[in-house]
């Protein structure tokens, strides 16, 4: 079904219920490690993801082990007003560590890092430290593309793995095909759990998505491209 004909309402409730969700059994804190700098690093998750993202995120980012052999950055489109609350929500609920992230922080493996608003996301180096210029101008700030597109330059395809999740347009579908092209995994959500099947059809369209899964399976497919050599 095409977007232009999807209930506004509809994606309306869609939204609510995913930004509502309440556990169903209280989930003691897990202790986790402090973020100190280091060069040890296995792979690069790149998620990105738009409308109905924060619940979506709920979903999927607590599912993954706090033992995860790879970093994970997480752009998420969110005012700048947002991403540091945001971040401490996902860190209190998720097993890996979860921050908003800064400039001149050095990617780890089993820790998170959200996007700030209204900035761009650019790692740089092997040691992938990471940068927030206020340049290129895009659309959106940040932007996935140009995210993936200096995750993929820093550290070649392979060790790389592309995640497109709910969202509206199109922000994220090349560098997802450049992605696989060079040899890394790329996930798309599937549509039958997407609020808004935007982003990932784009990205499944192109032929940038090598695994198409609902929300609910994403986590365990990064786990599994994570493992993968």
């Amino acid at each position: 079904m095409a977007y232009n004909s999807v209930n506004k309402k509809s994606i309306r409730d869609r939204i609510q219920r995913r930004n509502t969700i309440i556990p169903t059994k209280k989930v003691e804190p897990v202790k986790k490690p402090h973020f100190t700098g280091s060069k040890e690093l296995s792979k690069v998750v790149v998620i990105g993801i738009s409308t109905g993202g924060p619940g979506t995120l709920m979903e999927v980012l607590p599912l993954l082990p706090a033992d995860l052999n790879a970093a994970v950055i997480i752009i998420q489109h969110m005012p700048p007003s947002f991403t540091a609350s945001f971040a401490k929500r996902l860190n209190n609920a998720c097993c890996i560590p979860i921050k908003e992230a800064d400039a001149g922080d050095v990617l780890q493996n089993g820790r998170g890092y959200l996007a700030p608003g209204g900035y761009q996301l650019v790692v740089r180096g092997e040691s992938g430290i990471i940068r927030i210029p206020s340049t290129p101008k895009t659309i959106f700030m940040p932007c996935v593309n140009v995210t993936m597109d200096s995750v993929l330059d820093a550290f070649g395809g392979k060790n790389v793995i592309g995640v497109l999740m709910t969202g509206m347009g199109d922000d994220g579908a090349d560098a997802m095909v450049r992605i696989r092209k060079a040899g890394g995994t790329t996930i798309a959500e599937d549509e039958s759990t997407a609020v808004v099947f935007g982003m990932p059809r784009e990205a499944i369209e192109r032929g940038g998505a090598e695994v198409v899964a609902p929300s609910y399976k994403i986590a365990n497919a990064i786990i599994t491209a994570v493992r993968k050599a």
